[in-house]
């Protein structure tokens, strides 16, 4: 099936651009399967197929609000939508209420078609405790340098550099505490890794 063929499907479609100079990835639903397609990349699976589906919040630096769903087949097969898509060198447009719809029915269709799927949402227990270990150090860290500027009185770059870390700590807190690993049911998405349509 063509770009074209893709774009004028009445069944379920969404397309984003992955990178500034990159091919977009157009996906579509069809009764028993999802297909996808960038540039002369293509790929499908059937739903029956699915063995695991990943949603995690995923910020990048030109947009803190960025949401990814992973989606592997038993053959190795993986697709990943996108809750964003580059549009200029350092903007991304939000497509939260088309991503939303499509990721609940690609669920919705993983389950009826009664596959063996296992759900879950944030990032990998590997990689998140020990990154939250280290969140830890750095607020302790953060803590110590506080009392030490105000041991000095040295005020002026205390507030600087303390506005710079609180923020930091606060953009990293986010993204834990959004990524903090678990499991769903496929009827029931997690709101803490999908994008908050009606905002």
């Amino acid at each position: 099936m063509s770009s074209t063929d893709i774009a004028q499907s009445t069944e379920p479609y969404y397309a984003y651009r992955p990178s500034l100079t990159g091919a977009p990835v157009e996906l579509t639903m069809h009764a028993d399967s999802l297909e996808w397609r960038s540039g002369r990349y293509t790929g499908s699976f059937f739903y029956r197929d699915v063995r695991k589906v990943r949603l995690t919040y995923r910020p990048v630096t030109t947009e803190s609000r960025r949401f990814v769903a992973e989606v592997w087949s038993t053959s190795g097969a993986k697709a990943q939508v996108v809750s964003t898509s580059w549009r200029g060198m350092v903007q991304q447009d939000r497509l939260d209420a088309q991503y939303t719809a499509f990721v609940s029915e690609l669920h919705r269709r993983i389950a009826a078609a009664g596959a063996q799927a296992e759900f879950v949402c944030g990032s990998p227990a590997l990689l998140y405790w020990p990154g939250v270990f280290i969140f830890l150090g750095l607020c302790v860290g953060v803590i110590g340098f506080a009392f030490q500027a105000a041991q000095v009185e040295a005020w002026t770059g205390f507030a600087v550099v303390g506005a710079m870390m609180l923020f930091f700590l606060w953009q990293t807190g986010n993204f834990f505490r959004r990524n903090l690993p678990g499991v769903y049911r496929p009827d029931a998405l997690p709101e803490r890794v999908m994008p908050p349509v009606s905002a």
